[in-house]
This record gives C-alpha cells, structure tokens and sequence, in this order.
C-alpha cells in the first residue's frame, strides 16, 4: 500500500482563542481499502521540538462505531478544530507566533505517516 496525507487549514491568521479547522486528507494509491485506525493530531512551535502547546485539539473518531476506510485509489477527508491560547512571542496580550499543525496516522495496512504541517500565525485579540 501506498499511503500519504496532506492538511489544510481554514486560515493561516487565527487570534488566541478562535477556532481553527484543520482538514486532513488521506490518500490510498493501493488497490484495496484501509481502515484508518488511529489519528492523533500535533502541534509545535514552528521549527522547534515536538511538545505539547497551549492549545485544544480536536478529535477525530477512529474505530468501532467510527469506521474511516481510505478506499482503494481513493481519498479520505476527516476535519478537527485547534484552539490556541496564547501566542508564543511578546508580553502577555502582544506579539505572534507561528505553529506547525500535523498529525500522525495508523492504517490498517501497517502504515505509520505525518502529512508535511501546515503553519498558523496565532496573534493575540488586537492582531486580526
């Protein structure tokens, strides 16, 4: 099997505390479906280590009762919501910083693979 991903946010310019949308496309260029068994979507501050930041990630449901097939040569769109608190630079209330979004994915086939992240500014509440 073939598999990959990319993701789409619904702005790259969010302030603290405004919901994000981010869309993750999973590709199967195999010839028979895949089940998507776990996603757990990441973020970091661009450029710097894989942590944890301020912000609430959304959910995307895998497995019983939640069936996500990739079916074979097709694709598989599942969104989630990102919340950031705080931006990372400035005193409290000012400044920006940006954020990588990704996530990482299991299939049923034995894949384990990220999408390349997308980047968000997060600006405090005057910054929009």
């Amino acid at each position: 099997m073939s598999m990959s991903a990319t993701i789409a946010l619904s702005s790259t310019k969010v302030a603290v505390n405004q919901k994000l949308t981010a869309t993750l496309t999973i590709s199967n260029s195999g010839a028979t479906n895949v089940s998507v068994t776990s996603v757990q979507p990441i973020t970091n501050y661009t450029g710097g280590p894989q942590e944890p930041v301020g912000c609430a990630l959304g959910d995307v449901p895998t497995g019983p009762g939640y069936p996500q097939i990739v079916v074979a040569s097709g694709t598989l769109a599942v969104p989630f919501d990102v919340v950031f608190f705080y931006q990372s630079t400035g005193v409290a209330g000012g400044g920006s910083g940006t954020y990588d979004i990704g996530a990482l994915i299991q299939t049923s086939d034995g894949s384990v693979f990220k999408p390349t992240a997308a980047t968000a500014t997060v600006t405090n509440l005057a910054g929009i």
